[in-house]
Parts: structure tokens; C-alpha cells; sequence
């Protein structure tokens, strides 16, 4: 115990008044001892010699007589609990008395909280129900401005009830009208410590921050929200000192969100993932992504302001990395709201936001290389973001004129607006008619086709599965005949089918990226005609999260539904036995913003084979889906070799998963996935730097017999 607590301290105080408050804090004592120490507070004495009775404040806050019930059951209840609340009301009222307990809060906090629960549980007789928390509202900023940082951990949590009282205060300071105080101020002292350190009360925490906040996640959401509308700065309206604090407050509620939802490949047992998705309804992204414009355009000369507006930057662009998780709508009102042209600010800072924006310690990714590389590129193969991109294109394209050395810094954003403009001039040339959708029928011999999305020669899907289409009955009876299509197979591609259908993808976003492959496949063959593979990075990530570089990005399952539809989509692979066909495998981009090679310096891929086959069109199967699909390229003058092709059956089931985990940087590429070359013992090795990746130990072992399996990183 703090020597100021301690009974002797007393005797420092004018006789009488040492005699009474010796008196008073006996236990036994009633409200009438308390007298002459009420009037020697109110007295024209100094503050310095009134705050010598903090020992008798403390003696009345003895948590060990906290009455079992309610205070009115009996009348020792009753005669503690007016004690205890004459004390509360003496550090609620007196704020010299506040400033000397900040001194030994360690000693004197924990009591006052045990209380304060007490009375928020059972209101005092002839009190209003909200006076425990008002009491609360008053007395905490001076605790929290001088309490050390551990205490929260140490003192301010551990009483049972703590949590809710502190969420009902601050649903109190900003949600209810009848409440008195500056609201303003106290969303300043929530978030500065108390809040940050509920997450060490973990279960017990989260469920008594819902009960604060009113009962449920929507509740919480709404008291998240509305702390965050008070100080989401506004450019036209903030000073640099509203917009210093702002950067704090808006920083730990955002870390409090980001605590209590389910971060990116890492669900939480505690999460509250509804807190996030009600406040993405009532506009969270607008929200931020106008507070993001208000941070990056802040010039501000004190010292501290760097590093706070480097903070809640990254903690912005990390809880915008969240909401795009959940849905690329959201994606297209950040765009509108002027993302794009908030990157292009950021990039100046990209070096000193680097360890706020790490995905995990000492990972040389972070979350805006993941929002440049992997979100947003694949956010731009969606008509609706195209068509958000098309409204801030010319006013986006006026800032970077502006300023042109904004984006030396950030490569990766330069790539995404080429990107997006690229797109954006495709989809223009798709809906005026220039570009015309094409689909082909899925049996191997036939090169019929249809054009347009209304076309009327509409081919029919197989009843079965749904996946594959023919363009009649004669094609589908060929198809089964040749072993194209089975039942077996039919079950599996259903699976798939049933998955794919679950892809957030509209039928325009699905036409458009069937004229977006068309297209850069085309504009490739213009520029590398020798050339045998292409790859197109359109940069989606095919599972249902983004992880770290060097994990595994996504499954066989996450990929088609089943491990047994992979197999089908391999095993009808197989079954090709036309001279003119070969298999592309794309193989979507999973964190890189690359550009179709032949717009990223013409950056051409090695060839596995004899040089000389053209690559054609694309032939749609309708099953471009974000993730690996598969389709068929007319061109190849070579057949496959049975054994050749088990051996690439094999080589691409049993590796599938060292295939997707090859990417240590940013890379995963579309690629044409040919007919091996028939194995011929006496063929020359492949060059070293054109074998896959990785597959290095699997080369070695087979003699680079899989000699078609073309993947690769940048």
C-alpha cells in the first residue's frame, strides 16, 4: 500500500478533522461520521491539505464489503453501499482528489472498479440508473492519462463485470442524448488504453462487450461506427491538431475491429464477424476510404504526426483488406471513393509504413503489396469495379500528372492503373460490339462455335453435370464415345459445377473475362508469334483467403469443389486425341499485380518444345472460373504418348499442392500446358532455367520426362 494511503497519513491533517476521519473509517461507522469531512472538503482550505483524506476515501472503498446482493435487502447492505458511494462521489466531484489517487492507482483502481460494477448491477436507491456510469465517465480520464500501460493488463480487466461497464460508458458518452458530458473527449480516452486491452480478456471480454454495448454484434457495430463517424477526420473541416488526435482514436478503434473479426487465413475462435459485416452496411468503406483521403493529403510539422499518421494509415488500409475479403463489391466503392488516388499519396511512405503493414513478423510482405498484387487486380476482372474505375479514371489520371514521381516509389500501383486501364478498354470494346463473345463446343473434334451471349445457335449443357456443353446431341454422343464425358466423370464435374456456381462472379463478369482471355491471347500471338505458351496474370486468389507467401494459397477442394472433379477435368485432359489439340492450364495469378506479359515489356517465356506451333484462340469450355480452368488450344501438330500422359496425370495430382505453394514472391502465371513431347531416350536435357520451378526434385527423378508442365515464377 502507497504511504499516502496508509492511516498515519491522517495526522498530517488539523486534529479534529485527523479525529474524525479516524472515526469514519471504522468499519462500523455510519453516514453521520462522514460529516465533518464532507464540510472540511467544502471549506476554504487549501487543496493540499484537503487531499490528505484520500485515506479515508480508500478505507470506504474496501471491495472486501461489497454487499452479496442488492443494497436495499438489508440495512448494513445499505449502510456500506451509501459509504461506498459517498466515497465515488467525493472522486467524482473533487478533482484534486482524482489527480492525487492517479498516483496510486494501482492500489486505489482496482476498488473503485469493484464498485463501480456493483452499483451499475444494482443502481442506488433515489439514483439514477446511469449515475454508477456518469461516476465512471468523470473519474476515468484522469485515471487513464496517468496510469502506466501495463495496468489495464494487470488492474483494470481482472474484475469480473469491468468490461461491460466500460462498453456501457461509452455506448452512454455516444449514443445517448440524456448524457451531459463531452462526448467528444471521452471516444479520446476509450480507445487510448481501455479498449486496446480488452483483447487480453479474451472469451470472458468479448462477451462482456457485447452485454455493455447493448446485447448483440449489431449493437457493438453500431457503437464501433459511431465512435468512428466522430473522428473520421474531414480535410475541409479538421484542423491538423483534430486531425493528430483523430489519427489515435480512429487507430485503436480499427485495432479493435480487427481483433474481434476473423483476419485473412486465420479464423478466430472469438471472432464477431457480424460486427464487421453490419458496419459494412451502414457504409464502413466510404467511411474509410474518406478518412484514408483526409491522412494522406495531412502535412503536418509535429514530430509525433508521422508516426500516427503512418498508424492509423495501415490500420485503415489493413480493415479495407477485410472488407474487400468479404465481397468485391465493396472493392468498386472504394474505387469510387477515390482509393486509387489515395494510394498514389501513400506511396512516398511506403518505406516507413512497411513494419506498421507486415502481414507477420519479419515477413517480407505486407498488406498493401496483398491490396496491389493479389485484391484489386483481381477485383479488376469485375465489370462493376471496371465500370466504378470508368467514373475516377480522367480525375485519377489528372493526379498522377500531377505528381509523377508518386509512383517510381510503388511499382506495383503503376502495374495496377496500366492494368485497370487496359481492362477498362476492353470492356469498353466488348460493349460496343468490337469484341464479340465466343464458345465452343466441349467435344474435342468439333470446332463449332457460338457467338454473342443471346446467340440464337445456344448450345445445351449436359443434363448431368451441367459443366460441359455440346452443340448437339450427335457432338455429346461423339464426346462419350471417344471418352471425353462418362457417368463417373459426369458425378464429379457435377461437384464441381455446384462449387463453381458459389464463385461471386455475375454471368457479365463471367462474359467479360471470356472476352478479356480471348483478347490477351490474341494480342500475344500478334507480338510473340513462335512462341508456344502465354501466361496471363489476372491476378485472383482461388481460395476462400489470402495467406502469407509460402503457405499453401488454396486446395484441390478449394479449386474444384472435390478432389475427385480435379481428377475428371485431368482425366478428360487425357482423353484428347486429336493431333490439333493441347491443353491450357490456367493457372490464375495469386499475389502479383503482373500484367499479361505481352503489356509488361514483352517479357517472353522460354518454350519447352520445338519452336514453331502457333497458339490459337482460346476455346471456351464456359468454365473460366477464379482459379484453375481448363480449356482447349487448337495448334499443336503433336499427339500425347499414354505413358507420357499418365506420367503428367501423375506428376500434376500428387504435386498440386508444391505447384500452388511455389510462390515466394508474387507469382502465379497463366500458362499453356501442352501435349508433352513423346519420351525419346536419347533427347537432349531441357535448358536449367526454363524447368518448372517447382518441380526441381520431381525433374530429377523423372529425367524430365513431363517435359510439358510449364509453370513458373517471376
Amino acid at each position: 500500500m502507497h504511504e499516502s494511503l496508509r492511516l498515519s497519513a491522517l495526522d498530517a491533517l488539523p486534529p479534529a478533522i485527523a479525529a474524525a476521519a479516524q472515526a469514519a473509517c471504522v468499519g462500523t461507522a455510519n453516514g453521520d461520521a462522514l460529516a465533518p469531512i464532507l464540510e472540511f472538503l467544502e471549506s476554504d482550505a487549501a487543496e493540499e491539505g484537503k487531499v490528505l483524506v484520500l485515506p479515508v476515501v480508500y478505507a470506504l472503498l474496501d471491495s472486501a464489503c461489497i454487499p452479496k446482493s442488492a443494497p436495499a435487502t438489508s440495512p448494513e447492505a445499505r449502510r456500506v453501499a451509501d459509504r461506498a458511494w459517498t466515497a465515488l462521489d467525493i472522486l467524482h466531484k473533487k478533482e484534486y482528489i482524482r489527480r492525487k489517487a492517479a498516483k496510486v492507482l494501482n492500489d486505489i483502481w482496482p476498488r473503485i472498479m469493484c464498485w463501480l460494477v456493483f452499483f451499475d448491477k444494482y443502481p442506488k436507491l433515489g439514483e439514477e440508473s446511469t449515475a454508477a456510469l456518469d461516476v465512471f465517465l468523470d473519474i476515468l480520464p484522469i485515471f487513464v492519462v496517468r496510469s502506466p500501460e501495463s495496468l489495464a493488463n494487470d488492474r483494470l480487466l481482472t474484475t469480473p463485470g469491468s468490461v461491460k461497464l466500460l462498453f456501457r460508458g461509452w455506448a452512454r458518452a455516444l449514443c445517448d442524448a440524456s448524457y451531459g458530458g463531452e462526448t467528444n473527449n471521452r471516444t479520446d480516452l476509450f480507445f487510448s488504453l481501455f479498449i486496446e486491452n480488452v483483447l487480453y480478456a479474451e472469451r470472458r471480454g468479448l462477451q462482456e462487450a457485447l452485454e455493455g454495448a447493448g446485447g448483440t454484434e449489431q449493437n457493438l457495430a453500431h457503437l464501433l461506427y459511431k465512435h468512428l463517424e466522430l473522428c473520421a477526420p474531414d480535410a475541409t473541416t479538421y484542423t491538423d491538431n483534430h486531425i493528430v488526435r483523430s489519427s489515435g482514436r480512429m487507430h485503436m478503434a480499427l485495432y479493435y475491429l480487427r481483433f474481434i473479426t476473423s483476419s485473412i487465413g486465420s479464423p478466430r475462435e472469438l471472432s464477431l464477424d457480424q460486427v464487421l459485416a453490419t458496419m459494412l452496411e451502414k457504409g464502413l468503406v466510404t467511411l474509410l476510404c474518406n478518412a484514408l483521403r483526409t491522412f494522406t493529403t495531412a502535412s503536418l510539422d509535429d514530430s509525433d504526426s508521422p508516426m500516427l499518421l503512418n498508424t492509423v494509415i495501415a490500420s485503415i488500409l489493413i480493415v479495407l483488406a477485410l472488407c474487400f475479403h468479404r465481397d468485391p463489391r465493396f472493392i468498386a466503392e472504394a474505387v469510387r471513393q477515390h482509393l486509387l488516388a489515395s494510394l498514389l499519396r501513400i506511396a512516398p511512405r511506403t518505406a516507413s509504413l512497411r513494419e506498421e503493414l507486415q502481414l507477420s513478423e519479419n515477413s517480407k510482405e505486407t498488406w498493401l503489396s496483398v491490396l496491389l498484387g493479389s485484391m484489386l487486380p483481381a477485383a479488376f476482372m469485375r465489370t462493376v469495379v471496371l465500370k466504378a474505375y470508368e467514373d475516377i479514371v480522367h480525375e485519377l489520371h489528372n493526379t498522377i500528372e500531377r505528381n509523377p514521381d508518386n509512383l517510381v516509389g510503388l511499382p506495383a500501383l503503376r502495374n495496377l492503373i496500366a492494368l485497370a486501364d487496359a481492362r477498362v478498354s476492353v470492356l469498353q470494346r466488348y460493349e460496343a460490339g468490337e469484341l464479340v463473345l465466343h464458345r465452343g463446343c466441349d467435344n474435342f473434334q468439333c470446332t463449332r462455335e457460338r457467338y454473342g451471349p443471346d446467340s440464337s445457335s445456344a448450345f445445351q449443357r449436359c443434363s448431368g453435370c451441367c459443366a460441359v456443353v455440346y452443340c448437339s446431341q450427335a457432338c455429346q454422343k461423339e464426346d462419350w464415345h471417344n471418352g471425353g464425358h462418362n457417368k463417373k466423370g459426369c458425378k464429379a464435374l457435377r461437384e464441381w459445377y455446384q462449387h463453381d456456381a458459389k464463385l461471386n462472379l455475375s454471368p457479365a463478369d463471367r462474359d467479360f473475362i471470356r472476352i478479356l482471355a480471348d483478347h490477351d491471347l490474341a494480342a500475344y500471338k500478334r507480338e510473340n508469334p513462335p512462341l508456344e505458351r502465354a501466361k496471363f496474370n489476372y491476378g485472383d486468389n482461388t481460395s476462400d483467403f489470402v495467406l502469407p507467401v509460402g503457405t499453401l494459397p488454396c486446395s484441390v477442394e478449394a479449386l474444384w469443389g472435390t478432389q475427385a472433379a480435379g481428377l475428371e477435368w485431368f482425366r478428360r485432359a487425357r482423353a484428347i486425341t486429336s493431333p490439333i489439340a493441347q491443353l491450357a492450364l490456367d493457372v490464375v495469378e495469386f499475389r502479383s499485380a503482373g500484367l499479361p506479359v505481352y503489356m509488361s515489356g514483352r517479357r517472353k517465356v522460354e518454350a519447352l518444345s520445338t519452336a514453331g506451333a502457333e497458339l490459337c484462340r482460346v476455346r471456351d469450355f464456359e468454365r473460366t472460373m477464379l482459379g484453375l480452368s481448363l480449356t482447349t488450344v487448337h495448334g499443336s501438330t503433336e499427339t500425347r504418348d499414354d505413358d507420357d500422359a499418365a506420367m503428367l496425370l501423375e506428376a500434376i495430382l500428387s504435386r498440386v499442392d508444391s505447384l500452388l505453394a511455389a510462390s515466394t514472391g508474387s507469382s502465379f502465371f497463366f500458362v499453356a500446358l501442352r501435349a508433352p513431347l513423346p519420351l525419346h531416350p536419347n533427347r537432349p536435357s531441357l535448358p536449367k532455367h526454363s524447368r518448372p520451378v517447382f518441380a526441381q526434385p520431381y525433374w530429377a527423378a523423372r529425367n524430365e520426362a513431363t517435359a510439358g508442365l510449364a509453370i513458373g515464377r517471376k
